[in-house]
């Protein structure tokens, strides 16, 4: 719901550091949760997910956002030079620490700004993939549920069209660019916070213990842990923990909130980590500022290959070879019009300015 801020949750505040730890914890012994109840149920409204060649609304909601913050002042430089969803800056910075996925991002030039519209390409999927997206958007709805859910977790209603979304101005180098990101919840005081789902081992939760896996190298014993343990934590700090961090820091989201699950999807406990802390314990598998660089010389890069080109222009990353490709089609400019189009007065409402 684009626009309504209603839809921004405010995360319960119980919900930071909470842990189980095998017994029913945290307020009123709303641990174990099951994160699959109503999978597929009569309270679970799925996502529609928009596909090609259908446009849908595309980015034409933050290019209505941005003209009411300069018709109201609120943006008293009014320059932008790149205008995006955040989804498309993820794939790009992803690409600096796993390349295995290819993408796709269509973009234009309207009125001086490079716009990045998101293309959907066929994802990978597995066995009871929907299901265990099923689990963070449950997590999402337990968290910020206005009063403690049942240790069942029945009776927390799972709605995944609704969500808001924030439009915020910030530097890439020399470009000033506006992102739109959805924001999961916040606290009391309005700071954002990412909410996140993932399974910790069950030798770890057998035993009680909290998962902290950013705290210990791979391969590492330390703690009493097992190597099968050192290598799921290396795991997760390789492919999670990059992710995480980077849609928190380039949205401004100071704050990851993850609910640990054992192989059923029981959430087992909650823990609260700082986004800054998460780039700072990762030093030497990855480096945060090799992808803020990499999307920064992907935007120079496709703003200068597109020009002042009107028509759909596309960048393409080829995994296999790894590079990405420039194409252009002079004949179509369903970008440059859906954009024009867009007006300040959608009876939606433009997302949110943050």
């Amino acid at each position: 719901m684009e626009g309504d801020r209603s839809a921004l949750r405010e995360v319960r505040a119980e919900w930071g550091d909470v842990r189980g730890a095998g017994a029913r914890g945290g307020p009123d012994g709303w641990l174990p949760a099951d994160l699959g109840q109503g999978f597929r149920g009569p309270e679970h409204v799925g996502k529609q997910r928009e596909g090609e060649p259908h446009l849908g609304e595309g980015p034409a909601p933050i290019w209505a956002a941005v003209a009411v913050a300069r018709e109201q002042g609120r943006w008293t430089d009014p320059r932008v030079d790149v205008l995006t969803y955040r989804n498309n800056l993820n794939k790009i910075a992803m690409t600096a620490v796993d390349g295995r996925d290819p993408w796709r991002v269509r973009c234009c030039r309207v009125e001086g700004t490079l716009v990045l519209d998101i293309v959907h390409l066929p994802e990978r999927t597995w066995p009871g993939s929907d299901r265990f997206s099923y689990f963070g958007y449950k997590f999402e709805a337990l968290a910020t549920a206005a009063r403690a859910p049942r240790p069942s977790a029945r009776g927390t209603a799972v709605d995944e069209t609704v969500e808001f979304v924030g439009v915020s101005r910030l530097r890439l180098g020399d470009a000033v660019v506006a992102l739109a990101a959805e924001i999961d919840g916040c606290r009391t005081g309005g700071s954002y916070v990412e909410l996140k789902t993932s399974r910790a081992p069950d030798e770890v939760l057998a035993r009680g213990a909290p998962w902290d896996p950013w705290w210990f190298a791979a391969g590492s014993e330390a703690c009493g842990r097992s190597q099968a343990v050192a290598r799921a934590a290396h795991k997760f700090r390789r492919d999670k923990l990059p992710r995480y961090w980077f849609q928190s820091y380039i949205a401004g989201t100071p704050e990851v909130c993850v609910g640990w699950r054992d192989g059923a999807g029981m959430l087992q406990y909650v823990a609260s980590y700082g986004t800054h802390a998460l780039a700072n314990a990762c030093e030497g598998e990855w480096s945060p500022w090799t992808c803020i660089r990499l999307v920064h010389d992907v935007l120079a890069w496709l703003g200068a290959a597109v020009g002042d080109a009107a028509c759909d222009c596309y960048a393409d990353y080829d995994p296999r070879a790894r590079t990405i490709a420039f194409s252009a089609d002079p004949t179509s400019y369903r970008l440059r019009d859906l954009l024009l189009r867009a007006a300040p007065s959608d009876p939606v409402g433009p997302p949110t300015l943050m």
